[in-house]
């Protein structure tokens, strides 16, 4: 096994973990005290869902990270099961980059991927959307869909019409 020297952290680079740890740190801390129920309105967060009427890949990922952070971990299920990687991946970036502050070196190297991985990761993320968008139309889960989006009436009238074959 090769072992990569740990090189010493510029400046920018201990600044960008800094902002990377407080990221994480505040996007779980405004998890961890959001309002599962609250339903923001359409206009607050343009995301997929809200412009075609289709989760996105992440949508119910927030409060899914809301459920696990108070232990409730069938109910994070529903919303989005990626919720479960995600915060072992969030928790150990933050623990890393804080190593790396303390030793004021670089732990990891830094990775550059071939565009036949960023096709590999593309070609995942499109599956995992896939199955997400069809486990909110057939389970069903009403909190993933807006019924006014652009694509809910065709994707809606696709569903209908397989399950009436």
């Amino acid at each position: 096994m090769v072992r990569v020297p740990a090189l010493p952290l510029s400046s920018s680079q201990k600044q960008a973990r800094l902002l990377g740890i407080l990221l994480i740190l505040s996007f779980l801390t405004y998890a961890f005290f959001l309002n599962p129920d609250w339903r923001s309105p359409s206009w607050a967060f343009p995301d997929l869902l809200n412009v075609v009427g289709i989760p996105c890949l992440f949508c119910g990922g927030t409060r899914a990270t809301h459920f696990i952070l108070h232990g409730e971990f069938q109910r994070a299920l529903y919303f989005n099961w990626i919720a479960f990687p995600a915060l072992v991946a969030a928790v150990s970036l933050v623990l890393v980059m804080s190593l790396e502050i303390g030793r004021r070196r670089a732990l990891l190297p830094s990775v550059r991927l071939r565009t036949s991985q960023w096709v590999a990761l593309g070609a995942l993320a499109a599956l995992l959307w896939g199955h997400h968008v069809y486990d909110a139309l057939y389970s069903p889960k009403p909190e993933l869909l807006n019924r006014e989006g652009l694509l809910f009436s065709f994707s809606s009238s696709t569903a209908q019409g397989e399950t009436s074959k």
